[in-house]
């Protein structure tokens, strides 16, 4: 594992805690090493995936949650809408916490564009290819 790699997860971790992310029980419960797994693998097919990757670059933090929960087994269009819901609130956060001066209002078009782009994805449950984050 590329330590720089390592030391981006921990990072992020401590940056959601801090921002007081929301995440599912599964998020915060998981292993160092679990999280490392899902880190920047979330992919989309569709040509346009560039976009979410242009906006969602900026909420790092916000992306590895939504990438979690991507990578978990439960794939229900429920669970897909519930964690593109939180990306809405975890990109509201992390741009007030990091005062990213158009950060509030981009959260709710990355979410909507994670929920158009996305479904096929999440519903394969693909932790590889091209990525969001």
């Amino acid at each position: 594992m590329c330590r720089e790699k390592i030391r981006s997860v921990a990072f992020l971790i401590r940056f959601c805690i801090d921002f007081h992310a929301k995440a599912p029980a599964s998020f915060w419960g998981a292993s160092e090493e679990d999280l490392r797994r899902v880190y920047n693998k979330i992919e989309l097919d569709v040509r346009l995936a560039w976009i979410c990757y242009v906006l969602l670059r900026s909420f790092s933090a916000s992306a590895f949650i939504l990438g979690w929960e991507f990578a978990q087994p439960e794939k229900t269009l429920s669970r897909f809408t519930a964690a593109n819901l939180r990306l809405i609130v975890n990109v509201a956060r992390e741009a007030l916490y990091d005062c990213h001066p158009l950060g509030i209002f981009a959260a709710i078009p990355i979410a909507f564009l994670c929920e158009i782009f996305g479904w096929k994805s999440f519903k394969k449950g693909t932790r590889n290819g091209s990525n969001c984050v």
